[in-house]
Parts: structure tokens; sequence; C-alpha cells
């Protein structure tokens, strides 16, 4: 049986184990623990991931075909250098590399297969982070807890409760029942709800939904286009409604409702920052503050923008944050022609509820970086399986011409 986890469509050399690959991307959750040993480990998994990525470039440079995916990271990647040179520090240099590393990975496997072996040994180990996770998980449902006051504080941050957004993936990936499917993807939007990952469990529902529309739906590449420019839409205006809202009586209405319901504030806090971001865009709408800006800290907030989109309009400006919208609707578009396939069409949906989780957290190019390495390998892993599709019916083709 053919071994090999990624190889490019122009050779079979192998790419890196599938097995190794899989262990590397569980064992970069190690970061979040608060063992001295286990957090290197953890810290090492992503510097190997970090270090793969730039060595692969170095070695295939002459062979990457240029796609949309290809001009649309250089596009990006050569603005915001720009917002570097804006305010050239060296955490800005930090931000900036981390960005590109990040966009990078998905980049380069976008050039790659991946074999159906592989993706079940990706498979396997990404359910034993299910059953590490489910431990505490069910220690805060019984007791009526919430992630923020993290019982487990001493072992582990509560950031690491994120990783069950990416843990139904693993579930539905290889499973054809459309009725499982919705099953598994309801049962774990019912668990972060209960554990306080409101935004986790929105993102998670969508991809319910969205699943169910691609395939029951045939719909064609135009409406399909419009389908992610009109959600991205949305998202970008979403924390500006929600900011304006929040002082009229439809937004006193719906906190009310909110509260009587949920026992949560629908004004969970974001709107105070959000605020505070969105009147720093308004200064210096189309090219931002740069990288490094100080425009939450001159609002007195310490903490991060827990929004991508407004944190990528402080840095760039629209011009960044359109860019940036490209890129993703570039590696969208990769999927269109094999959505019929479990997989790919799965991956597209992650993509989605990726830009979901990205309006609550600074995760896809920003500080949950643990978090953005697995959200961007699920939707590698759709990208790799598309090739793997196209390439197996392309020789199928050119063979059956040559008979």
């Amino acid at each position: 049986m053919d071994r090999e986890l990624l190889y490019t469509k122009n050779e079979k050399a192998t790419f890196i184990n599938g097995s190794i690959l899989a262990f590397i991307m569980l064992l970069n959750w190690l970061y979040l623990f608060n063992n001295t040993l286990l957090k290197m480990i953890g810290m090492g998994a992503m510097i190997f991931c970090f270090l793969f990525a730039i060595y692969e470039v170095i070695i295939r440079s002459t062979k990457i075909k240029i796609t949309k995916i290809w001009i649309n990271y250089f596009l990006f990647m050569a603005y915001t250098l720009f917002t570097v040179i804006i305010t050239p520090t060296s955490k800005a240099i930090y931000m900036w590399c981390l960005q590109s590393i990040l966009l990078l990975l998905v980049s380069l496997y976008s050039q790659f297969e991946i074999n159906s072996e592989n993706i079940k040994k990706i498979v396997f180990f990404n359910k034993i982070l299910f059953c590490v996770l489910l431990i505490p998980v069910m220690t805060i449902i019984v007791t009526k807890g919430d992630v923020a006051i993290n019982p487990y504080k001493d072992i582990f941050n509560f950031t690491f409760y994120k990783a069950l957004f990416c843990v139904p993936y693993f579930f539905m990936i290889l499973c054809k029942k459309e009725s499982f499917k919705i099953f598994v993807g309801i049962a774990f939007t019912m668990i972060l709800f209960f554990i306080g990952e409101r935004g986790s469990a929105l993102a998670l529902i969508m991809i319910v939904v969205l699943e169910i529309l691609l395939f029951k739906v045939k719909i064609n590449k135009r409406t399909y286009s419009f389908l992610f420019y009109s959600i991205a839409f949305f998202l970008i205006i979403m924390p500006f409604i929600y900011v304006v809202i929040q002082y009229s009586e439809l937004g006193i209405k719906i906190n009310q409702i909110s509260y009587q319901y949920t026992h949560a504030n629908f004004f969970s806090g974001r709107n105070i920052v959000w605020e505070i971001g969105i009147n720093g865009f308004y200064k210096s709408p189309i090219i931002g503050h740069g990288m490094d800006n100080n425009i939450l800290l001159e609002g007195r907030w310490t903490a991060s923008a827990h929004n991508i989109y407004i944190y990528i309009l402080l840095q760039g400006g629209i011009i960044a944050l359109i860019l940036f919208i490209l890129y993703l609707h570039s590696v969208w578009m990769e999927f269109y022609e094999c959505l019929n396939n479990n997989i790919v069409r799965l991956s597209a949906c992650y993509l989605i509820g990726s830009m979901i989780i990205a309006s609550f957290e600074l995760t896809l190019i920003g500080n949950a970086v643990n978090l953005a390495i697995c959200l961007w390998l699920i939707i590698s892993i759709g990208l790799m399986k598309k090739n793997s599709i196209k390439n197996r019916l392309a020789n199928r083709y050119a063979k059956n011409n040559f008979t």
C-alpha cells in the first residue's frame, strides 16, 4: 500500500511521513500546559512546523506552481511588510514572521497530495486529543462552570479548550453518513456552549449548516464565490454593528434576553475593545497604523483585539484586509471542483468556521498559534485531498487515451 503522505504533482518523493506530521501537530498543544518540560516540547513542535515550511520552500522553490493562492500570499505579505516599516520594532518583525509562516504552511500544502492511509493516521492522533480533553470538559459541564474560570489553571491554559472546535472534524472526516456528521456537529456544539465557548459553538453550528447545504444543493461557481464574499462581508461589519447597537434600545433588549436564557450578557466585554479598535481604524482607514501599533493601549486596553479583522484593519487598513480576504477566497475556490468529496467539502466548511472563530479570537495569523496551526492543517487536508482526486482522474484519463 502506498505510504507516502505528501508529494508534489510532478514527483513521488516523500514529503513527510503521515504519522510524524500527525504526532507533531498533536504535540503543538503541549505548549499550553504549565509543566516546563511539556511546554518546551510544545514549543519545539511549533518551531519544527515553521522550520519545516521554510526548508521546503528552499529545496522546492523551482517546483512550486504559481497559483492564485501563491499570488495573493505574496501580495498580502508584501503589503504587511510595508506596515512593519511604518512601525519598525522587534515585535513588528516577529508578528510579520508569524503571519508569513502560518500562511506559508497552507500555501505549501496546496501544492501536494495526501492518501487515505495517512488521513487515518492524522484522525487517530487527533482523537487522542479528544480523550485528553474529555475529563476536564466533563468536569466543567457537571459543575456548571466556564472555561474562563479554568479549574485546571494550575495544569494548563484555558486556551487548550479551543481544541474542541477542531476535534469534530476528525470524527466526521471519514464518515459518509450525513446523519452521523450532523449528530457529531450538534453534540460538540452543545459541549462548547455549556463550557462557555459560545463563539466556537456558533462557528461549529454554521459548519454543520453549510456542510448540509453544499451536500444537498449543487451550486455553480459564481454562487459559490458569492457565498464566500457574503459571509466575509457580514463577519467584517458585524463588530461595527455590535458596537453601534450596544447603546440602543434594541441592544438593551437583546442583552436582557441573552441573560435570561443563557445567564450571560450579549455584550460580554468585546464591545469595549472593538469600540476602541474601530475608533482607531477611522483615524487611518486606508493604510492603517502599522504592524506594531498602540491603538488599543491608547484606549487603556492591554488585551488583544479579539477580532482578526479589526486587528488587520489597525495594522494595514482596508488595503491589508482586502488582500487577506482575497487570499482566503483563493483557498475557498480551490475546493469547488471536488465538493462532492466528503473530506474536501468538510475542509471548505471549516475554512468558513475558522473565519467565524477569527471574529472572536486572534487566530489564523494572530496570537492563538496552536489553534491556527490546527485549523490550517484541517484546511490543508482538504486541499491535498482535492489534488489527489484531480491527479488520479487525470492519470486515469491519460491511461485510457494511451490504451
